[in-house]
């Protein structure tokens, strides 16, 4: 309002008239104030908006003539204003209405004409030319919005609902995990201990120099030494004191020293194993990622569309995969992924690229051969030259035969 007026001058009999004032926000606070007026009249207007404390305020109002002002929404809580029974938005801006629309449900009156309304909203809102289109008007728009108010709510649970499961599914899966890890550890913890208890044993023989058949086979079998290292004791005399051998087994001043020498050997020799075998399974999956992406290549060069149903049905199953293996597994894996897919799919550019330009080459090559007068006389004189030869040759080889016949 460009001079501030006082609103009760404009109030009779229920109904409150500020059309025409040209107004640029609707004075809720001083409306609300006079709480008998149920008729409100905002036509004629500058309004672009009725502000979100319009319902909050007013749903008190049974009629509402908000015609020809420059309206591009209305607010999200229009639905608030639940007791209103006619509503005037003849030529706005409008281009939708909120779904709390659908909450009007007293509303028996509508007008939505000259707004720039989609499709299917004008084709439910109708022309509204008289009041029996206008009461139809009101019905059908009330009970579409609450249908898709409906809609959205379900699917806002459905969503809710997933995603509640999608948290209970990773919380079990990270439970999962960490019980496999304890009884990982445990089965670490417990190997551990025994391996410490045989060589605390081993040590004690060693230092009292009581070894017995039984530890003998024990480092043997490769408990306390590997399977290559060799034990030597040529004969065993049970008469005697102890072991005759060429060299002695092992002294006392040299048992401590002995024993780190193959724990370290075990160590090594664990080390190469398990980088062996990562290096085997690195390399698997390289030779699998370029086969399966050589494979799509050519799938997308033959069918386009099961190229696609593969591709997706490869990356859920990528990604139901990731779902089970630690995140920094899966990062690796990605990133060597998409190295390798961009290695690939760089040279198979190169090589289409350099296939098009021989194609062409030849093609050139072939064109300029049979349209070139000077190489199609060379070609002729060639092929006569090489059916002369291939006379020649024949006669040459039937005199042959004959000579031999006689």
């Amino acid at each position: 309002m460009p001079v501030k007026q006082n609103l009760k001058e404009h109030f009779e009999d229920g109904r409150l008239d500020l059309s025409m004032l040209a107004l640029t926000e609707v004075p809720v606070k001083d409306i609300a104030a006079i709480p008998k007026a149920t008729s409100l009249d905002l036509s004629n207007n500058r309004l672009t908006s009725i502000g979100k404390n319009f319902p909050l305020s007013l749903t008190h109002l049974v009629h509402l003539d908000l015609a020809r002002n420059q309206l591009v929404e209305l607010p999200e809580n229009i639905g608030l204003l639940v007791n209103l029974k006619h509503l005037d938005l003849y030529s706005n801006q409008l281009t939708s209405l909120p779904l709390s629309f659908g909450n009007l449900k007293t509303l028996r009156w509508l007008d939505l004409k000259q707004n720039p309304l989609m499709p299917k909203l004008a084709q439910i809102a109708g022309p509204c030319l008289d009041s029996t289109q206008c009461a139809s008007a009101a019905k059908n728009v009330v009970e579409l919005l609450l249908m898709m108010n409906k809609q959205v709510e379900v699917e806002k649970q459905r969503r809710q609902e997933q995603r509640q499961k999608q948290l209970e599914e990773n919380e079990r899966k990270a439970q999962e995990l960490k019980k496999k890890e304890q009884q990982s550890q445990k089965k670490k913890n417990k190997k551990g201990k025994k391996n410490v208890n045989g060589s605390t044993k081993l040590l004690d023989s060693l230092g009292n120099g009581d070894v017995d058949s039984g530890s003998s086979e024990n480092l043997i079998e490769g408990k306390g030494f590997e399977s290559g290292d060799e034990l030597q004791c040529n004969n065993f005399d049970p008469d005697s004191d102890g072991f005759h051998h060429n060299e002695p087994l092992l002294s006392s001043s040299s048992s401590s020293t002995t024993f780190s020498n193959l724990k370290t050997s075990l160590k090594q020799n664990k080390s190469r194993k398990v980088i062996h075998f990562f290096s085997i399974l690195v390399k698997v999956v390289i030779v699998s990622v370029m086969i399966v992406t050589l494979g799509l290549f050519i799938l997308n060069l033959l069918n386009e569309d099961y190229y696609n149903a593969v591709r997706k049905q490869l990356i859920r199953g990528k990604n139901q995969i990731s779902g089970y293996l630690p995140k920094p597994v899966v990062f690796k894996f990605n990133r060597m992924y998409v190295t390798s897919r961009k290695l690939f799919w760089k040279t198979a550019n190169h090589v289409g690229k350099m296939s098009i330009n021989l194609i062409e080459s030849a093609q050139e090559w072939y064109l300029w051969i049979s349209t070139e007068e000077t190489v199609q006389a060379y070609y002729e004189q060639i092929k006569s030259g090489w059916l002369v030869l291939w006379i020649r040759i024949s006669e040459i080889y039937r005199t042959f035969l004959g000579q031999a016949a006689h």
